[in-house]
């Protein structure tokens, strides 16, 4: 699915929360409170990770590469930045050379003895994708939003 065809199908499932006040099985007591429960859930955002993933396949990468699969949510792929650890949406791991475990010795996680599963050099060949939708209420997320663009992307370039 290309990414027009996919805010088509967000659009067309919002509209129909809002005229059947239905999420799925369940019904709400109006269109607006089906809506919210719809944007608010794992489904809306993954129409954009599996159309993000099909897309990176129609352009040659290799599916076995990219994590969590085409069609699955899990796993995903949890990296160690320089500021803390974190599941990725969407990761395409390197061919060219292996994970290693390594002690987290950088930044804040230094002291805790955690083990990163990939090590940075993995780290730094892997492509991370993370998605951001807003749909409603940007005034009241707006900050939030700012924040993790630019923090996520921070986190694994600081390192």
């Amino acid at each position: 699915m290309n990414i027009y065809e996919c805010l088509k199908t967000i659009k067309h499932n919002i509209e129909e929360c809002i005229i059947t006040g239905k999420n799925g099985d369940k019904q709400f007591a109006n269109g607006l409170l089906a809506k919210e429960s719809f944007i608010r859930s794992s489904k809306l955002i993954g129409f954009l990770h599996e159309t993000v993933k099909y897309n990176l396949i129609e352009h040659g990468v290799y599916p076995g590469n990219i994590f969590p699969p085409l069609g699955f949510s899990k796993p995903e792929i949890k990296l160690a930045g320089y500021l803390k650890q974190k599941n990725q949406d969407i990761t395409v791991l390197p061919r060219n050379i292996k994970p290693q475990e390594t002690e987290i010795t950088w930044g804040p996680l230094a002291h805790e003895s955690i083990l990163d599963n990939y090590g940075l050099d993995y780290t730094r060949r892997s492509l991370v994708i993370n998605v951001r939708s807003q749909l409603s209420s940007l005034a009241n997320n707006s900050d939030t939003l700012f924040e993790r663009t630019f923090a996520e992307a921070m986190n694994l370039h600081l390192i």
